[in-house]
């Protein structure tokens, strides 16, 4: 007469690895699925508009005709001759970003050549708040445009140089490494704070503040000492 034979049943110390085992794959899949969702959101926000892109302009009929007023004012304030060397000046973010829109391309066309133009570019614009200057660019790409910008604060170091200290950086609204966008605020693509007048004068920026949406200036007016 056949045996019958009981069906085998997990010992407890292989029962134990096998719920381990389980667990630790749904613990796996379940980390796969959240960050696959991150990732998907991430990605989302990069053709989304910062909070801030909307606000930094206000639109007006005569924008062109205020960036060309703003490019007037600027050039008769700085050949100006004046008694005192040391004066100030501000200029509101709203003619800035008249300026950007309207004047940057011809202007960098001009003076630097075509080639000097980058494309690409849809628009510049920037806002002024808390001490910070916060610059973006709308970029194109194969799918539409992303807006690429950087928060950052603009001083002037005590050899006469203009030092950016990013913040923050985002393509749209995902943030990206501050250390992605410091090789392009160095010293050496920023440049001096003083400009030649070409008349024996320059003009020293001593000092720059965001605030209020206003860009405000400490200058100076000296002779240039090689002259």
């Amino acid at each position: 007469m056949a045996r019958r034979t009981k069906p085998r049943t997990r010992s407890g110390g292989t029962g134990r690895s096998l719920d381990r085992f389980t667990i630790v794959c749904l613990c796996a899949i379940a980390l796969v699925c959240v960050s696959t969702i991150v990732v998907l959101f991430m990605l989302s926000g990069l053709r989304r508009a910062p909070s801030w892109w909307a606000e930094a302009i206000i639109v007006h009929a005569d924008a062109p005709e205020s960036a060309i007023q703003l490019e007037n004012r600027v050039t008769s304030a700085l050949t100006r001759v004046r008694e005192e060397p040391d004066w100030n000046v501000a200029i509101e973010q709203e003619n800035l970003n008249a300026w950007l829109a309207h004047r940057l391309e011809p202007t960098i066309r001009t003076h630097f050549g075509d080639e000097a133009w980058d494309g690409s570019l849809r628009e510049v614009r920037i806002r002024l708040r808390d001490d910070e200057i916060t610059c973006g660019a709308r970029i194109p790409d194969g799918h539409g445009s992303s807006v690429v910008w950087v928060r950052m604060a603009l001083l002037i170091d005590k050899d006469q140089r203009f030092v950016a200290r990013p913040v923050e950086a985002a393509i749209g609204r995902t943030r990206i490494p501050v250390s992605w966008v410091e090789g392009y605020l160095g010293e050496e693509n920023l440049g001096k704070a003083r400009l030649d007048l070409g008349d024996g004068r320059e003009v020293l920026i001593r000092a720059i503040r965001a605030r209020d949406g206003r860009l405000e200036f400490a200058l100076r007016t000296q002779l240039v000492e090689s002259f």
